[in-house]
């Protein structure tokens, strides 16, 4: 049985909230590492500052050819 595809509801911004990377392909949703507060954030930047993907800490979404952004990893 093949697990459900998830897909982001709603728009998102075009850079990092933190770091001012445009976001064209991928993007994560997580705590900002260090932080609780959460963010929309370029991959590199939320990786290469210590932040992990899964359940609480982050997803990653991938754009889609249609345009939508499906949930890849977290």
């Amino acid at each position: 049985m093949s697990a459900k595809q998830v897909y982001w509801m709603g728009e998102i911004p075009s850079k990092c909230q933190l770091s001012g990377k445009q976001i064209a392909t991928e993007f994560v949703d997580g705590r900002v590492p260090g932080r609780t507060a959460w963010a929309i954030m370029d991959r590199s930047f939320f990786l290469s500052n210590g932040g992990t993907l899964g359940l609480g800490c982050g997803q990653l979404y991938r754009k889609m050819t249609d345009g939508r952004w499906l949930k890849v990893q977290g």
